[in-house]
């Protein structure tokens, strides 16, 4: 099936698992009617096909109201002569791109990245998390999710239970991607055990979705419990490979609000 909520589904990403730093250069936090606007500069370029500049480089945008801090999209950022910072951002709600100016005294250095973390395997991502929430349309969401704080980008991995939908949902973000929008992938998963499944994936700038079959829900669930590492083979790319050391605690819990969900 394919996916319909890739622009929050990224933004997931980015907010669920803990951001990362790599890359992060600075960041503005501007009053605005009923909270604030958190702009984010990123030193990676920019993949938005609106972001045509040969200096445009990685934005993100966030709300906060009432405390609570929620995706509000991505885009790029470009500094003009003037002082001022040119940020368009794509709205994830209702994928309007929209341009912001903010003088560039209102960004910050990011606060200092977390040293001597805990990881959940030798290949650096951090330990699985759960979170649950809400779309901009209202909609339920469950997560697995753990990321990625590599030196030269930023990747991360979810799994979601979505409360309009049967499947579970399975989402790669690399920074160092560049898929075209809406293109159409075969990506292989596997707890290398040498059974591997074949998905069908769909690329769209730094993100690669995939539903799982609900036939393998079970087996899955199941086999996150009791192995060590889940690899994914996106198309063209390195393997992704996560270790899942300590995945129990929030795995009941992702089970938990999922058969939540189902009850609504």
């Amino acid at each position: 099936m394919r996916f319909t909520l890739t622009p929050f589904l990224a933004a997931w990403l980015i907010t669920a698992a803990g951001v990362t730093h790599a890359g992060l250069s600075s960041v503005a936090t501007i009053p605005k009617a009923g909270g604030k606007v958190i702009f984010e500069l990123y030193d990676d370029p920019a993949t938005l096909p609106e972001c045509t500049g040969r200096n445009d480089m990685g934005a993100i945008a966030r709300m906060e109201t009432g405390g609570k801090v929620t995706p509000y999209g991505t885009g790029c950022w470009s500094a003009g002569s003037d002082g001022f910072i040119t940020l368009k951002i794509k709205s994830l709600d209702d994928g309007a791109v929209r341009t912001s100016r903010v003088h560039n005294s209102e960004f910050k250095a990011p606060p200092s990245a977390p040293s001597g973390g805990k990881v959940n395997s030798a290949s650096g991502f951090t330990p699985w998390e759960f979170s649950k929430g809400v779309t901009n349309r209202g909609t339920p969401v469950c997560a697995l999710s753990a990321a990625d704080n590599m030196k030269s980008g930023a990747r991360n991995i979810s799994i979601k239970a979505l409360g309009n939908r049967e499947q579970l949902n399975i989402t790669l973000y690399d920074t160092r991607w560049s898929y075209k929008a809406n293109s159409k992938h075969m990506a292989t998963l596997d707890f290398d055990d040498q059974k591997p499944l074949q998905l069908d994936a769909y690329g769209d700038g730094q993100v690669l979705d995939s539903d799982l079959p609900v036939a393998a829900t079970a087996i899955f669930l199941s086999l996150l419990r009791e192995k060590k590492t889940l690899r994914i083979s996106p198309p063209g790319g390195e393997v992704v490979t996560v270790g899942l050391t300590g995945i129990s605690e929030p795995l009941r819990s992702f089970v938990d609000c999922a058969r939540g969900l189902k009850k609504r």
